[in-house]
């Protein structure tokens, strides 16, 4: 089963739950969990921004989650013209 597998969760991604509060969804990068990712939005402007917390990635692999977190907001806020893919990276 694949919840028993523990090993495709990498080391650290197990303090984002705690440390980080809230969030939708894992960030797999192949097959790997590398991150998580909450949708914000600012109450004021309406602008929709993707939080993304994650471990090091590669260049393109960082480029690859920035264009899917576009996406993401996009769908969460279909009427908005102002979308932000927030990157952070977690030591």
């Amino acid at each position: 089963l694949s919840h028993a597998d523990r090993s495709r969760f990498g080391e650290g991604v197990q303090m984002f739950a705690s440390a980080l509060g809230d969030f939708k969804g894992s960030v797999l990068v192949d097959g790997m969990v590398r991150g998580i990712w909450r949708f914000e939005a600012d109450k004021n402007t309406g602008a929709a921004t993707v939080a993304v917390h994650h471990l090091p990635l590669p260049k393109a692999s960082k480029r690859v989650v920035e264009a899917e977190g576009q996406r993401v907001a996009q769908f969460w806020h279909a009427g908005e013209d102002s979308h932000e893919v927030r990157m952070t990276p977690i030591a």
